[in-house]
């Protein structure tokens, strides 16, 4: 399942925060992001980079993805347990490259950066997961300079 949010990103504000909680209804699964306009997800054009280490873990970073024109941006992760998620966006309702920064924290953290390299101005964005369902709630936040 997902959750599309339109009409929220304005000329009000240059920049805005994204926080939610989310967990996935059965393993894990990747946390995704996706810009729209008119209803519709931009599923192209997203320059991006991920990296997580898990609890067991925490001294090795791995890399989750780092690729030219992908179809979304990666937040993080999320399991069966509540994980909290945060996402910057930087000039979405600009006719100019938005770009990307969060995290997420479920069973490992994850940082995630990028660009979305389309000059469109977007109004909404959907949020996904790679798989299975997830429940949850997201807020979105202008800020103002």
């Amino acid at each position: 399942s997902s959750q599309s949010v339109n009409d929220v990103f304005s000329s009000t504000y240059q920049n805005y925060l994204i926080t939610g909680v989310v967990k996935n209804s059965a393993g894990d699964a990747a946390l995704q992001f996706r810009l729209r306009a008119s209803g519709t997800d931009s599923s192209a054009s997203y320059d991006r980079a991920s990296w997580y280490y898990t609890f067991a873990n925490p001294a090795v970073w791995n890399n989750y993805v780092s690729s030219a024109a992908g179809q979304e941006q990666p937040i993080g992760g999320h399991n069966t347990s509540n994980g909290f998620f945060h996402l910057n966006v930087s000039s979405p309702n600009i006719a100019d490259r938005t770009t990307f920064w969060g995290g997420t924290s479920s069973t490992a953290h994850f940082l995630s950066g990028g660009v979305h390299t389309l000059s469109t101005a977007y109004t909404g964005f959907t949020i996904y997961p790679s798989s299975n369902n997830m429940t949850g709630y997201v807020t979105v936040f202008g800020v103002s300079k």
